[in-house]
């Protein structure tokens, strides 16, 4: 598989690993060849922008990153930030982001281009030391991306010199997206992908899957592992297009390890 084609999911670096852990694992992604991260300002309990940053100062990366994560505050995001504790500054900045309403992110004027803006800014004053490659609207409720707003999204980013981008479209949006905005990148998981598989495969649109391990996993735990065909099937996409993307949460040495084997035979990814 070819190294580009892998974007690395960083949702624990911060969370499931601590940040010294983070620092060596993107050492050995960065030294496999592998250069291009995916986050979001609440991934990693709201470290994940901060340890990235850190590695942009000495390694050139591109951050692809999101707006509108459904988090909210509540007793357990507090605890992992105790937890994962790196500084005070650090851990005041890990709230910035997160909302104590849950529902409000369901409102247009949520949305809104100029809220869209302000928050852009601040990840880029977070992330100034890497080059945001894109920019995904979170999640976004499925009244909200409508032509006229989907029209404006791409006019922002493009002043930025972002790419556009929708991670996990709702299905009622799928066919405006690749029939009306080839230019928007569309992240999704391998799910969702296989059941739009047909529409998706005619698009010109830019597509990162993720979820690849834990449908490995849950395959195996159903029984399902040992019918291949639909590996086969998958990966022979993915390899004859450069327009697919695998983003492919790492988090240890041994998660390197098997990476580095997947990019020398993706076939490998049967041995997860």
């Amino acid at each position: 598989m070819n190294k580009s084609q892998i974007v690395i999911g960083t949702a624990s670096w911060g969370s499931r690993i601590n940040f010294k852990e983070s620092m060596q694992v993107s050492a050995g992604l960065l030294e496999l060849g592998i250069n291009h991260f995916d986050t979001a300002p609440l991934y990693g309990s709201g470290y994940s922008h901060y340890i990235l940053n850190k590695i942009g100062k000495q390694n050139n990366i591109l951050i692809d990153t999101k707006y509108g994560q459904n988090i909210h505050f509540n007793w357990k995001e507090l605890f992992k930030r105790f937890y994962r504790f790196i500084n005070f500054k650090t851990f005041k900045y890990s709230f910035k982001h997160i909302r104590f309403n849950k529902y409000v992110r369901l409102k247009k004027d949520f949305w809104d281009i100029q809220k869209l803006n302000n928050s852009y800014n601040l990840f880029s004053d977070e992330l100034d030391k890497c080059k945001i490659s894109t920019l995904y609207l979170h999640g976004p409720p499925k009244y909200i991306l409508d032509y006229k707003y989907l029209q404006n999204f791409s006019v922002f980013c493009s002043t930025k010199n972002v790419i556009p981008g929708i991670c996990s479209p709702d299905q009622e949006n799928l066919d405006v997206l690749i029939e009306k905005f080839p230019n928007i990148k569309l992240q999704m998981s391998i799910e969702f992908f296989w059941e739009n598989r047909e529409k998706i495969l005619k698009s010109s649109n830019k597509i990162d899957i993720f979820r690849i391990f834990k449908k490995i996993i849950n395959d195996r735990k159903n029984n399902q592992y040992n019918s291949k065909k639909f590996w086969y099937e998958f990966l022979n996409i993915i390899e004859t297009n450069s327009k697919y993307k695998l983003v492919l949460g790492i988090n240890s040495k041994n998660s390197i390890e098997k990476l580095r084997k997947i990019v020398e035979n993706t076939n490998y990814l049967f041995n997860i």
